[in-house]
């Protein structure tokens, strides 16, 4: 005996689908979010550190350059 399921029934179906696809989505979306954060906060810590030695060094060049590099990442990010 086949399996026939009404109107109804594959309405629900294909809805139920269509709210976990875009449960997906929006995990998904969340994720690369969390993700760009803390890419960004590990870049941004890395290049303070090397400022700092860079600083204790006395530098100039390298600092004048990790400058550069730091505040082109907060400008990436809007920061």
């Amino acid at each position: 005996m086949e399996n026939k399921k009404s109107y109804a029934e594959m309405s629900k179906d294909c809805t139920m689908t269509r709210n976990r696809s875009t449960d997906l989505t929006m995990m998904e979306i969340y994720v690369e979010m969390v993700l760009e954060e803390l890419l960004f906060h590990h870049q941004k810590e890395k290049l303070i550190s090397k400022i700092d030695a860079a600083l204790d060094a006395r530098d100039r060049s390298l600092f004048l350059q990790l400058s550069s590099d730091y505040k082109e990442l907060c400008n990436r990010y809007d920061m």
